[in-house]
């Protein structure tokens, strides 16, 4: 299978870092976050494993059902084919889609697990995420944005799902999005959202 070459795309590949990266993995010290960027099908050339890492703790550490507790997050790249077979099996959608999350917790559960976890049980499991790396290199171009900050905004989102948030009700989405903004604002991000909604983002919520 061919790889997406990078070369297209018209951005620096390094996050820089800052103070707010710092906070974010002190406050998120308890997090197991395993992840697996080998399988993505975008040629090599940008730290995957670091960018994901950055903004997953950066939806953490806003989120406001987390306090810091013991969890657990999985995290994979995959390519296009392996995305649309989880995307056909569980979302009945017959083609790749940027990501996907599949909650460890039922959200109902989260705060209940959450205490648990704080008073000596066993970490939470968050759930995971699998983002596509070819369809998220074309989106990156499509947009004219850097490729680390899409997906950045992508694992943002994904993790959001995992917590609970969801975009199906207008005002649910208001809220999610609204986060979504000031996570990335704090990373030096631009609002995703300056496209369309449709067009800018088509993550895949599976149970």
């Amino acid at each position: 299978m061919s790889r997406f070459s990078l070369s297209k795309i018209d951005a620096a590949t390094d996050v820089i870092p800052s103070d707010q990266i710092a906070k974010n993995a002190a406050s998120t010290e308890q997090l197991c976050l395993d992840m697996d960027t080998s399988g993505s099908g975008v040629a090599a050339g940008t730290d995957w494993a670091g960018t994901i890492e950055i903004a997953a703790r950066a939806a953490l550490a806003a989120a406001k059902q987390y306090g810091g507790q013991p969890a657990e997050l999985y995290i994979e790249m995959v390519d296009n084919a392996r995305s649309q077979q989880l995307n056909k099996e569980y979302r009945g959608k017959d083609k790749p889609t940027n990501v996907l999350s599949f909650p460890g917790t039922e959200p109902d559960d989260l705060a209940d697990a959450f205490d648990f976890s704080a008073n000596g049980g066993p970490p939470v499991p968050l759930g995971d995420l699998i983002v596509a790396g070819t369809v998220l290199a074309e989106e990156a171009v499509e947009q004219n944005k850097p490729i680390v900050h899409h997906l950045m905004h992508l694992v943002v989102h994904g993790v959001l799902h995992l917590l609970g948030y969801d975009h199906i009700i207008e005002a649910d989405a208001e809220i999610m999005e609204t986060l979504e903004r000031e996570i990335l604002a704090t990373l030096d991000v631009p609002n995703p959202y300056e496209l369309p909604v449709g067009d800018a983002i088509d993550v895949g919520k599976a149970s």
